[in-house]
Protein backbone atom coordinates (compact mmCIF):
# COMPACT_ATOMS: atom_id res chain seq x y z
CA UNK A 1 0.00 0.00 0.00
CA UNK A 2 1.01 3.53 -0.54
CA UNK A 3 1.61 5.91 2.25
CA UNK A 4 -1.55 8.26 1.31
CA UNK A 5 -3.71 5.01 1.19
CA UNK A 6 -2.27 4.31 4.83
CA UNK A 7 -2.52 7.90 6.05
CA UNK A 8 -6.54 7.60 5.20
CA UNK A 9 -6.98 4.27 6.00
CA UNK A 10 -5.82 5.25 9.41
CA UNK A 11 -7.62 8.53 9.81
CA UNK A 12 -10.91 6.58 9.16
CA UNK A 13 -9.66 4.08 11.70
CA UNK A 14 -9.12 6.43 14.62
CA UNK A 15 -12.51 7.19 14.23
CA UNK A 16 -14.03 4.05 14.12
CA UNK A 17 -12.17 2.14 16.55
CA UNK A 18 -12.07 2.92 20.51
CA UNK A 19 -9.77 2.90 23.07
CA UNK A 20 -6.81 2.67 20.08
CA UNK A 21 -7.96 5.62 17.74
CA UNK A 22 -5.02 7.55 19.58
CA UNK A 23 -2.48 5.06 18.16
CA UNK A 24 -4.02 5.03 14.79
CA UNK A 25 -4.31 8.91 14.83
CA UNK A 26 -0.88 8.88 15.20
CA UNK A 27 -0.14 6.18 12.68
CA UNK A 28 -2.14 8.87 9.98
CA UNK A 29 -0.25 11.99 10.72
CA UNK A 30 3.08 10.27 10.01
CA UNK A 31 1.98 8.75 6.82
CA UNK A 32 -0.30 11.51 5.85
CA UNK A 33 2.78 13.78 6.23
CA UNK A 34 5.21 11.10 4.67
CA UNK A 35 3.07 11.00 1.57
CA UNK A 36 2.37 14.90 1.41
CA UNK A 37 5.77 15.22 -1.02
CA UNK A 38 4.34 12.82 -3.51
CA UNK A 39 1.70 14.77 -5.98
CA UNK A 40 -0.35 11.47 -6.87
CA UNK A 41 -0.87 10.54 -2.98
CA UNK A 42 -1.13 14.33 -1.88
CA UNK A 43 -5.31 14.25 -1.70
CA UNK A 44 -5.92 11.03 0.37
CA UNK A 45 -2.34 12.17 2.29
CA UNK A 46 -4.15 15.17 3.26
CA UNK A 47 -7.42 13.56 3.97
CA UNK A 48 -5.77 11.38 6.09
CA UNK A 49 -3.57 13.81 7.70
CA UNK A 50 -6.93 16.19 8.74
CA UNK A 51 -9.44 13.20 9.62
CA UNK A 52 -5.62 11.97 11.80
CA UNK A 53 -5.44 15.02 13.47
CA UNK A 54 -9.13 15.74 14.41
CA UNK A 55 -9.04 11.59 15.41
CA UNK A 56 -6.14 12.70 17.66
CA UNK A 57 -7.63 15.79 19.38
CA UNK A 58 -11.00 14.05 19.76
CA UNK A 59 -9.35 10.85 21.17
CA UNK A 60 -7.57 13.18 24.22
CA UNK A 61 -10.80 14.81 24.92
CA UNK A 62 -12.02 11.55 25.93
CA UNK A 63 -9.37 10.33 27.59
CA UNK A 64 -9.30 13.37 29.58
CA UNK A 65 -13.30 13.34 29.81
CA UNK A 66 -12.96 9.78 31.23
CA UNK A 67 -10.24 10.09 33.57
CA UNK A 68 -12.26 13.64 35.31
CA UNK A 69 -15.14 11.56 35.59
CA UNK A 70 -13.74 8.39 37.33
CA UNK A 71 -12.09 10.87 39.42
CA UNK A 72 -15.49 12.42 40.21
CA UNK A 73 -17.40 9.08 40.61
CA UNK A 74 -14.58 8.06 42.91
CA UNK A 75 -14.57 11.21 45.43
CA UNK A 76 -18.39 10.65 45.44
CA UNK A 77 -18.05 7.61 46.58
CA UNK A 78 -15.76 8.29 49.34
CA UNK A 79 -17.65 10.40 50.55
CA UNK A 80 -20.89 8.49 51.18
CA UNK A 81 -18.80 5.54 52.00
Amino acid sequence: MEKGTLALVFGILGFVVPFVGIIFAILAIVYGKAAKDDPEEKGMATAGLILGIISLVISIIVAIWIIFWFATYAALLSMYA
